[in-house]
């Protein structure tokens, strides 16, 4: 009991602490709604995996972090190799030390269980408002560039804040890519600072380390932002510049792609049909994503690769299968509707123009939808996983929807 309360008077003072710097901005009535919208997400997730799965991943990554965290009592050298070297062959019944990312992410519970005493629903509250400080900060930011409608939908969209809370990869990885897309907004007007700079690569280091897919192809994108940004705005006038920065894309995402075997161009697509056919035999028809002769060619991928996007980006929008799906349906056709929205607010432009920051964010939300739908194509794991690109997502609805003449928006207007 003293354990629980000493770890709630922890959260409280770091949340008032936080607010005290984060909430003052026009945005501060909605701190606690979001903070409190997050933390019962939190619970919900932890609930719903208990209840209705019997289990599932974030309570085998959350025991396999038990039994690092028991060695920091009964071994602590053993627990020092472990933490910071990665050598397990002391450590027995620990099946995630050829999983990488997943050690990584139970490293990081027991680290917070050390002070949670190995509480679930304690260590999720951390978690939880881990992300939250992310997605707050980054409501902050984007309200002062693209209106009021951002930040409600960074904050309040239900999917991406339930699959973001709690004891999940997502929670800490998404957290990660909402923190550097903070960062770039904060210096959307400025020089990047080398401090900035540095932030942004240990944070991409973070997420790469939890999610290397995520990881890889963020990073591809935002080194690719910071090369462009990098250039005088007097060359961005320039013919050349847009094929030009094609080409630093192109480079950047061929040298991101050795980061990881799986990531290879040379056998990048045996792993995407590997992945499909495998989530193939343990789905029903109706509940995955269909794809004809995916075989991992280059013409199976290119031909595949428009449903692949469309169904990534809002499947599922059918079928009533059980509550969740009556809940993401409904939340995708939200979705679709909002991209119209911002479809039609672009279009009331005099000139549609794509700026290198609205190209790359709809670079990486179009390529993250169809790797994504085509190798976790089973329609219950996609909508976790789009968390992955829903934040840029959401971000670019709101930049166009901002262009529609009602008050109150604020279009988006940076200049190149």
């Amino acid at each position: 009991m003293l354990l629980l309360v000493l770890n709630i008077l922890l959260l409280g003072v770091g949340i008032w602490l936080f607010r005290q710097r984060k909430a003052k901005t026009r945005l501060k009535k909605y701190f606690y709604p979001a903070l409190g919208f997050k933390l019962a997400c939190g619970f919900a997730l932890g609930n719903i995996y208990l209840l209705y799965y019997q289990g599932g991943d974030t309570f085998t990554h959350f025991q396999q972090a038990e039994l690092l965290g028991k060695q920091a009592f009964s071994n602590w050298q053993n627990f020092k190799n472990i933490m910071l070297l990665g050598n397990y062959a002391n450590l027995e019944g620990f099946y995630y030390s050829i999983q990488p990312q997943s050690a990584f992410f139970c490293k990081l519970i027991a680290l917070v269980n050390l002070l949670t005493g190995n509480n679930y629903w304690l260590t999720g509250l951390y978690f939880s408002f881990f992300s939250f400080m992310a997605f707050w900060s980054l409501a902050v930011e984007s309200d002062k560039v693209l209106g009021h409608l951002a930040p409600l939908l960074l904050l309040f969209f239900p999917g991406m804040v339930f699959w973001t809370s709690g004891v999940m990869k997502e929670t800490l990885a998404v957290g990660g890519m909402v923190w550097v897309l903070t960062l770039l907004m904060q210096q959307q007007n400025g020089k990047l600072s080398i401090s900035r700079l540095l932030k942004i690569a240990m944070l991409l280091l973070f997420v790469f380390k939890l999610k290397y897919y995520f990881g890889s192809l963020f990073g591809a994108f935002v080194l690719t932002y910071l090369v462009v940004e990098s250039v005088p705005r007097s060359l961005k006038n320039k013919k050349l510049f847009k094929p030009a920065m094609l080409v630093v894309l192109f480079l950047v995402v061929l040298a991101a792609s050795r980061l990881h075997p799986n990531l290879y161009v040379e056998r990048i697509g045996q792993v995407i049909a590997a992945n499909y056919h495998s989530y193939e035999m343990l789905s029903s028809s109706d509940k995955m994503v269909q794809l004809e002769g995916m075989d991992g060619s280059t013409l199976s991928i290119v031909r595949n690769a428009p449903k692949a996007l469309f169904y990534g980006l809002y499947a599922p929008l059918l079928g009533a299968y059980n509550a969740f799906w009556v809940l993401s349906v409904l939340e995708n056709w939200f979705l679709l509707i909002l991209t119209m929205m911002a479809l039609y607010g672009w279009g009331t432009e005099r000139k549609f123009i794509i700026n290198s920051s609205v190209f790359l964010g709809i670079a990486f939300v179009g390529v993250m939808a169809i790797l994504l739908a085509m190798t976790a194509p089973n329609i219950g794991t996609l909508v976790r996983y789009k968390t992955g690109f829903l934040p840029v997502f959401l971000l670019l609805l709101a930049a166009g929807i901002g262009n529609l003449p009602w008050p109150g928006t604020k279009g988006y207007r940076i200049q190149e």
